[in-house]
């Protein structure tokens, strides 16, 4: 486990074979030999960029050639492959987007597909037109907001809820609530690591972020007890707001030109 940890402390280690489209363009990584190697998806929804180049509109075109812009996919899965790809945000043209990802599954080159910060509306957009349903909901959760109307209203599609801000954005509020306090106490853990055992019993994917190797083994450490049913009750009666909304319409940043070229 120490040897783990140490591995997955370097700044340069990655989730391996994780992959997200921001809207049109990509952001992520894959790895090769346990090491983390930069996987670009430039615009697998195509505009006419300059070489290099990812940029945002509302209304792309819509996808006729998808991945033909693909760098570091491999034609068949194997060490290189990329296991989950995400459409990071509900914009554009992502319904024909969904067609390009799916593609890429038939392709060989991604195992898993799925969506971020997408409501129930637009994921069930997604599922009427999907010949592979998303695999991962990714969507910002934690007690604070538990996402059980989300939930509710995709019951019946079969996908995995991913958290992210799971600790709360490191809000210290959310880590002083009592309903969180108290089972410290009762079971030695810390506020965090309750929290992690709620997204567990909620049935939460979570990947809370921390380059600090307690923090690491400690968010390791929540196989050993369990929330009882009035703890987790107490925890989802909180009250609920997010902490960052995410709007219908796209928000002006989306329509700024990002340049990934560079990025390490």
């Amino acid at each position: 486990m120490h040897d783990f940890l140490s591995t997955v402390h370097e700044p340069s280690a990655r989730s391996p074979g994780l992959l997200t489209v921001e809207g049109n363009h990509r952001v992520g990584c894959s790895t090769r030999d346990g090491k983390a190697s930069q996987t670009r998806i430039r615009h697998p929804i195509p505009w006419s960029p300059r070489p290099g180049k990812a940029a945002a509109a509302p209304r792309p075109s819509p996808v006729t050639h998808p991945f033909e812009d693909v760098d570091g996919l491999p034609a068949t899965a194997g060490p290189d492959h990329v296991d989950l790809l995400l459409f990071h945000q509900p914009y554009s043209e992502y319904v024909s987007g969904w067609r390009a990802m799916e593609e890429a599954v038939d392709a060989g080159k991604v195992r898993s597909i799925g969506l971020s910060n997408f409501s129930a509306a637009k994921v069930r957009e997604i599922l009427d037109v999907a010949r592979i349903a998303p695999a991962v909901l990714q969507v910002e959760a934690h007690p604070y907001w538990n996402q059980h109307a989300l939930k509710t209203e995709l019951a019946d599609a079969g996908i995995v809820f991913e958290a992210w801000y799971p600790l709360g954005h490191g809000d210290k509020t959310l880590r002083a609530e009592p309903a969180l306090t108290e089972p410290t106490t009762r079971y030695g853990k810390t506020a965090a690591q309750v929290v992690l055992r709620w997204h567990l019993q909620e049935g939460n994917v979570t990947f809370p972020k921390t380059l600090n190797a307690q923090h690491m083994a400690d968010n390791i450490d929540i196989f050993d007890f369990a929330l009882t049913e009035e703890e987790m009750t107490r925890i989802n009666a909180l009250p609920q707001k997010p902490y960052h909304a995410i709007p219908d319409e796209p928000p002006a940043y989306v329509t700024i030109p990002m340049d990934y070229s560079n990025q390490s």
